[in-house]
């Protein structure tokens, strides 16, 4: 009973640091046929042997560490002292989850370099010691050993990393910085978008209107993105230059005016002086109905008259716009609004969704430390949450800023706008369009093969033959972004159209002594290739994303466990603020 009761609360631990429990590093050793593999199975240790071994291992490294204190003025004798002291404490927790766990855990993208310096630096100072004896290298290498450590350690404690580096910054950061009270901000040219901070007139100063540019005076920041007619403040909470966007700021350029063209005059002069414009989402014309207007973040919409709408009124707005396509969209050349038809059975347009496309910029730094990744990143939402949106910048911040080669498979031209010429929120990157919607998975892999591309974005992923396209393109080392329509990721797990994308599943059965071994039923559900994408992203809402190692994340689902994701989202500043090993809320499989 004991034993079980420290099973468990080891268990719990494991968790808290990010660690999988016995179970799931069970199930996830059929998976592979490494040497770490095999050395875990033909090595099995109870949870007794497992605690004793932990414990005398780690008894040994810390009595190293502090033998080593008494000997701290002999560089030499130290540094071989506390080296090894390091090297049984850090293989002793090889014993609570296993050699290959523990290899997994140092490689993992989070600590890989703090986890290289710490190894290198140990074998340097073991090297000073024992062959150079040079007491001033073998003094340096335990400093940079004694560096490395702390920050590898920080990496398993949730937010460390992050509560260290802003001390650190709040502590050396000389930078000036311009309270919001005492300036305003200007746009110095309403087309190339330079803003300009000018100082508020005030009674403590009435008289001071200009900044001392000398060489040695604080200066304002300024920051180039394209500016909108209208803002909403909501909409733009904080400004700065477009490298610091730890502060955040979003910025839109929406189009609206053409957009308003393609509508009756009487609803275009209502929509004009309507107040909450730059929040609407789409206006809906249907044959013999009243037309509707819908504004992002209410439910319902808003009747624009009493009138009902004509065929002569929707014959009208078709004349402003191109041909619909095979999937029944339109758009405004050189803007990224789509217009989308709804038919008769006789092919009569008797409907029009006119839907506003807006260049945001801003939403990228929600993500930008996963794009240094260079792996394949599929974001999961519900129609209207702003997946397109974040497609585009994704596009232009991988383009201009990564110096990627990009290139964009546009189905329906909705990410780099309708029009031979890409809009230009996409930045440098390639558009390629799509003649019909069923040659998506075509083009994908023409782009691949003719274009080199370093990076292929598709969006709304929603057929076997592109899931399947996804992954060719995976395997041959290009990295993807890609969208597709879900809430959860349990419900990529049960389509079966689009579950190879996290990996597939498959049901197997298990022999006896295997079932045993994992406490499970014999017939249970495993995750059949690696995912397409490692990362998976659920965009609850706009500044809402749940973020998941797809793989870890897919295997946990499938045993019944809850695993552990980062939540992303913005505070009440717009800043980004990033939750890790948080609990996933979803349901299970």
């Amino acid at each position: 009973m004991m034993m079980e009761t420290m099973s468990r609360a080891l268990d719990r631990a494991k968790m808290l640091v990010g660690m999988e429990s016995d179970e799931e590093s069970l199930a996830q050793e059929a998976q592979s046929s490494s040497f770490f593999d095999e050395f875990d199975r033909n090595c099995t240790l109870s949870t007794k042997q497992r605690l004793y071994g932990f414990a005398i291992c780690l008894s040994a490294g810390l009595a190293c560490t502090i033998l080593s204190m008494l000997v701290f003025f002999n560089p030499i004798k130290f540094g071989i002292a506390f080296t090894f002291g390091n090297l049984l404490a850090l293989g002793s927790t090889a014993f609570l989850i296993g050699p290959k766990r523990q290899i997994d855990m140092m490689l993992d993208p989070v600590r890989i370099y703090a986890t290289s310096i710490y190894i290198a630096s140990m074998i340097i100072a073991l090297f000073c010691a024992f062959y150079v004896h040079n007491k001033l290298l073998t003094l340096l290498a335990i400093i940079l050993e004694f560096g490395a450590l702390i920050w590898y350690s920080l990496s398993y404690i949730p937010f460390a990393r992050s509560a260290v580096s802003k001390v650190m910054v709040a502590c050396f950061d000389t930078e000036c910085s311009f309270p919001s009270s005492l300036y305003s901000v200007s746009s110095a040219h309403p087309r190339m978008g330079v803003v300009s901070f000018h100082p508020r007139p005030s009674p403590a100063n009435p008289h001071f209107a200009g900044f001392d540019f000398t060489p040695n005076s604080c200066r304002p920041r300024l920051a180039l993105f394209p500016l909108s007619p209208r803002r909403s403040p909501l909409q733009i909470r904080r400004f700065s230059a477009p490298e610091a966007t730890d502060d955040g700021f979003v910025v839109v350029e929406d189009d609206l005016h053409t957009l308003l063209e393609v509508l009756p005059r009487d609803l275009r002069e209502n929509l004009q002086s309507e107040p909450r414009r730059d929040q609407l989402l789409e206006v809906i014309l249907d044959l013999g109905r009243r037309p509707e207007a819908r504004f992002l973040g209410e439910s319902g919409g808003q009747y624009l008259r009493d009138k009902e709408i004509s065929l002569e009124e929707l014959e009208e707005a078709q004349k402003s716009l191109g041909e619909f396509g095979g999937d029944n969209r339109a758009g405004i050349e050189g803007t990224l609004h789509r217009i989308s038809a709804i038919r008769s059975r006789k092919g009569l347009v008797v409907g029009l969704t006119c839907r506003v496309g807006r260049a945001v910029s801003g939403h990228v730094d929600m993500v930008r430390d996963l794009l240094e990744y260079t792996e394949s990143i599929l974001f999961l939402g519900r129609p209207g949450v702003g997946k397109t949106t974040v497609m585009r910048e994704i596009a232009r911040v991988l383009a201009d800023e990564l110096h990627k080669r990009v290139v964009i498979v546009d189905t329906s031209n909705e990410i780099g706008g309708d029009g031979d010429i890409p809009h230009a929120a996409i930045g440098g990157a390639r558009r390629m369009q799509v003649p019909e919607p069923s040659m998506q998975h075509r083009v994908m892999i023409e782009a691949v093969e003719n274009h080199m591309p370093e990076v292929v974005i598709v969006d709304e992923i929603g057929t076997e033959a592109e899931a399947l396209a996804c992954r060719s393109i995976a395997e041959r080392g290009v990295m993807l972004i890609g969208t597709a329509h879900g809430d959860r990721l349990a419900n990529i797990i049960k389509n079966p159209t689009l579950s190879d994308l996290v990996g597939g599943v498959e049901t197997v059965t298990l022999g006896d002594d295997e079932a045993r071994a994992r406490r499970s039923q014999k017939s249970i559900l495993e995750r059949k290739a690696p995912p397409t994408f490692p990362f998976l992203i659920e965009m609850r809402e706009q500044n809402y994303w749940v973020t998941h190692r797809t793989e870890r994340s897919v295997d946990m689902l499938l045993v019944g466990k809850k695993p552990l994701v980062e939540i992303r989202k913005r505070d009440d500043q717009f800043k980004v603020v990033v939750e890790r090993w948080k609990t996933y809320d979803g349901d299970g499989i």
